[in-house]
């Protein structure tokens, strides 16, 4: 009831306006296509307030009226006053204890920042909510003249803008118009650098920037500038400054053309800008132990690195192919944050610095470090969120040794039991499903695998890592109890921050199902003898797969910037099935062999929107294929649809697949069972907006679909064909809100179906007659609208 108060409250009536005082109710610009209008619009000093979900009330600023008409400034100066008097009076009394005083004082000042935070911002209402913003003519002029200095900094050097403004309902509805002319390009790039040294590597790079016949543009000078800076910084020179840098743009040519001469002088007194080449490289591994029984470090020289530290703890041959700066090379700044990252990447060190001496002439490169602890213990209780259903409580440990065998090496022992609100499969209402498992995996900095040392170097710039690891899973559902035990040797390395690769080279399941309960295996029957073999997926099998798996995720999620994530996989299953089998450990006449490829990709966006927005978008597709002569995936293989993460206006797994519906005794299409698919198409947009303090509103669409590769009796409709998936795609929409505090974000969906395949050719646009029909009707036992209750975003 709060939040619809507040949501009503969001109208501010024109009567509230200021007297003689027009509220900046909208600004546009107008310019040629060849001007990003994006970048006109920064360059405004006015911003108007911001609307709800863009609805024409002014919420904002009715937040911020109501904390107005509740502020007084007197009342938090008297506040002040009254902590500073009491605590005086409390530090009075321990004089002589000095912690006491310390508690006291940090306690007072936390007060006094809080009341200082309010007279500033104002409260929280205040701080929550905007003013109302109106129109201000010198701002306007502000903007104008901003407007014109961008298009001048492009290359328009004779650009003009201007602006107009209509009033309606003490409303201002402001115009800026630009006209930028003719831009200016560049004829020709001249460079003037005294240092011979540097003048062949500015003239031989191959990414140069500036280029004839190019649009003028300040921004590129700027980027050029950092270029040339972070290539002789590669280049060894460690002092060079890029003010070094300097650029005279000769505008007087005619015919809108430009010079541009770039030059760098020599320091003063110099006749070259030192360069430097490593002399040695200095590495302490325990830089923060303090050497409490006067013991001195033990120095080790090895290939060129000299170890310092007062026990011998780690590989040297491991670290070195995390060391990139070596004796003889230049010095680089990119090497050196190279070395930075891959030693920080290995889980050992708790901080790593790298400095340079540059005294008595000498280039010294050193490396501190200091160890994180060899033993760490962590446990969690709370909720676990999957995405297809309900959060659930569980409980977790796990244990990690660091530097197994001396080699730098990560053990971790891990096990967790939990309850998560999964449907049944043959029953949606019955949620719950009891889980526990236990893991144990090794992770090392390195590959084990055939390559020479000089590879093995190489390849230290990729964090490359191999993990073994072992575990199990126990699952106890209303239908069926099933245990897997697993195996997996993976290698992962990254080519740059942004671009990772993962290649399992087996992952072995052996799977039991103990027991299923009579009406799902009456259910399994009927779909059996129909032709659907989803049956012969709870026999006891034994799944055998290998994988390699690309993920880029350019890390800008929630940084004002667009942010990207697109993950592709590929997974051959029981290609080597009979080298398995082969071994005494596996009998092949009990258990179920699989030979399958499952194919998918998955690509996310977040586009922010205005000041408080964002846009998010989802795709996603999988294909599996099942070969042999039972023509069945396993059952963790499948795609399912609905959910929390996926179609929302679908319960978990009960979306699809294509068309197929199942009518129940009362005529109504039932979502009673679990659909499983070998084809899965899904896309989703949602728009987030902050609502006010960590309240976030979202809208969203989600569509999609499951179907099979071939046709079957059981569920009819159900085949992927060309010519009919576009009409059998599922469109979902609806709101939601997420509660964000910071380190948790809660989340609560509702969802309403809008098209729903299932439905006969005509009818499938549920909306057609509103509320009416089924599913929103009185008779109808279906839910209109589907809640979801989760844990972080959906994507």
């Amino acid at each position: 009831m709060a939040l619809i108060t507040l949501l009503l409250s969001g109208c501010v009536g024109t009567k509230q306006f200021k007297e003689g005082k027009y509220v900046l109710y909208k600004q546009k610009t107008v310019a040629p296509k060849s001007v990003n209008k994006e970048d006109l619009r920064q360059q405004l000093v006015q911003k108007k307030n911001r609307r709800l979900f863009g609805l024409p009330i002014f919420y904002y600023a009715a937040i911020y009226n109501q904390g107005l008409r509740n502020y007084d400034s007197a009342k938090y100066e008297a506040k002040k006053r009254e902590i500073e008097k009491k605590y005086e009076a409390k530090i009075e009394k321990h004089v002589g204890k000095q912690r006491k005083i310390n508690r006291l004082t940090t306690r007072r000042d936390n007060k006094l920042a809080k009341q200082d935070n309010i007279l500033r911002n104002g409260n929280m209402f205040m701080r929550w909510g905007e003013p109302l913003v109106y129109f201000d003519s010198t701002q306007t002029a502000l903007s104008v003249q901003n407007i014109d200095s961008y298009l001048i900094s492009k290359g328009w050097f004779n650009a003009s803008s201007g602006y107009t403004v209509r009033y309606f309902q003490k409303r201002a509805y402001v115009s800026y118009v630009s006209k930028p002319g003719t831009p200016y390009k560049i004829d020709s790039v001249y460079y003037s650098i005294k240092d011979p040294r540097i003048d062949s590597l500015v003239s031989n790079r191959e990414d140069k920037i500036l280029a004839k016949n190019q649009q003028y543009d300040q921004a590129k000078l700027v980027q050029e500038r950092n270029s040339i800076e972070t290539l002789l910084k590669n280049n060894g020179h460690f002092s060079f400054s890029k003010q070094y840098i300097r650029y005279e743009v000769d505008t007087t040519m005619g015919n809108h053309k430009v010079a541009v001469k770039m030059s760098i002088p020599l320091p003063p007194g110099e006749t070259a800008h030192p360069y430097y080449v490593i002399d040695s490289v200095i590495f302490t591994t325990d830089a923060s132990i303090q050497n409490s029984l006067n013991r001195k470090r033990i120095t080790f020289p090895y290939e060129g690195v000299t170890y310092r530290y007062f026990d011998r703890q780690y590989s040297k041959k491991v670290l070195n192919r995390r060391i990139f700066v070596k004796p003889g090379l230049l010095y680089s700044k990119e090497s050196t944050i190279s070395t930075q990252r891959e030693l920080a990447n290995m889980d050992i060190f708790q901080f790593v610095n790298i400095s340079y001496d540059t005294t008595g002439g000498k280039f010294i490169t050193n490396i501190f470090t200091s160890p994180l602890s060899k033993y760490q213990f962590s446990s969690e209780t709370g909720l676990s969120v999957t995405s297809y259903g309900l959060p659930g409580p569980f409980i977790s440990a796990s244990v990690k040794k660091r530097n197994i065998f001396k080699r730098l090496g990560v053990l971790n022992i891990d096990g967790h039991v939990g309850i998560e609100g999964v449907a049944a499969a043959s029953n949606p209402e019955n949620l719950y499903t009891i889980e526990a498992g236990a893991n144990v995996g090794v992770t090392f900095p390195q590959f084990f695998l055939p390559f020479s040392d000089e590879t093995k170097l190489r390849l230290g710039l990729f964090d490359p890592k191999t993990q073994i690891r072992i575990g199990g899973t126990y699952t106890k559902r209303p239908e069926f109890e099933r245990t897997i035990l697993n195996g997996t040797n993976s290698y992962s390395w990254k080519t740059n921050t942004n671009k990772q690769f993962r290649f399992n080279l087996f992952d072995i399941n052996l799977i039991r199902t103990p027991f299923i309960s009579d009406d799902y295996q009456k259910r399994l029957d009927e779909l059996d003898s129909l032709g659907n073999n989803l049956k012969n997926s709870f026999d006891d099998a034994l799944v055998t797969s290998f994988s390699l798996t690309y993920i880029y995720n350019n890390n800008y999620y929630g940084l004002g910037h667009v942010g990207r994530y697109f993950s592709a996989s590929i997974e051959p299953g029981g290609i080597f099935n009979d080298l398995w089998t082969s071994t005494k450990f596996v009998n092949r006449d009990s258990l179920q062999l699989y030979t399958f490829v499952r194919l998918q990709a998955d690509y996310r966006q977040v586009t922010p929107k205005g000041r408080k927005g964002t846009l998010a978008f989802k795709a996603k597709a999988g294909i599996a294929i099942p070969f042999g002569d039972e023509d069945v995936l396993p059952y963790e293989k499948y795609f399912f649809g609905g959910g929390s993460t996926s179609v929302r206006a679908w319960k978990p797994r009960r979306l699809g697949p294509g068309s197929y519906n199942h009518i129940d005794e009362s005529g109504e299409v039932s979502y009673q069972y679990e659909q499983q698919g070998e084809v899965l198409l899904e896309t989703s947009i949602e728009y987030r907006q902050k609502i006010i303090g960590f309240l976030q509103g979202a809208a969203f669409l989600d569509a999609g679909n499951v179907w099979t590769l071939r046709e079957e009796t059981a569920r009819p409709g159900a085949q992927f064909k060309f010519d009919k998936f576009i009409r059998q795609i599922a469109l979902g929409g609806g709101f939601g809100l997420r509660f964000d505090f910071s380190f948790l974000l809660i989340r609560l969906d509702a969802a309403l179906k809008l098209v729903d395949p299932a439905r006969p050719l005509g009818s499938r646009f549920i909306l057609e007659n509103g509320f009416n029909s089924p599913p929103y009707d009185d008779k109808s036992r279906t839910e209109p609208f589907v809640i979801h209750f989760a844990i972080g975003y959906p994507f």
